[in-house]
């Protein structure tokens, strides 16, 4: 399900981050149950690269930065529970 309909050209880094977060932890925690790796993630974040550059008017450097933390923090909230 993509929860990104919110985001609009006056989004914030941080609320895309956050959404991304959201949308992000539901597949960290089937690809930790899996047993699969983290590769996974990054390959699941491309998918809305071009998605969150048309809705935002952040740079092409901010979406995958942000990208990459969303990644790193819903993996990470994870493996912690």
């Amino acid at each position: 399900m993509n929860n990104l309909a919110a985001l609009n050209k006056q989004s914030t880094k941080q609320e895309v981050l956050d959404e991304l977060v959201k949308l992000f932890t539901p597949y960290a925690r089937n690809l930790l149950g899996s047993g699969a790796d983290f590769s996974y993630m990054n390959m699941y974040a491309d998918n809305f690269r071009d998605q969150i550059l048309s809705q935002t008017s952040l740079s092409e450097y901010d979406v995958y930065t942000i990208l990459n933390e969303a990644c790193d923090l819903s993996w990470r909230n994870q493996v912690k529970q």
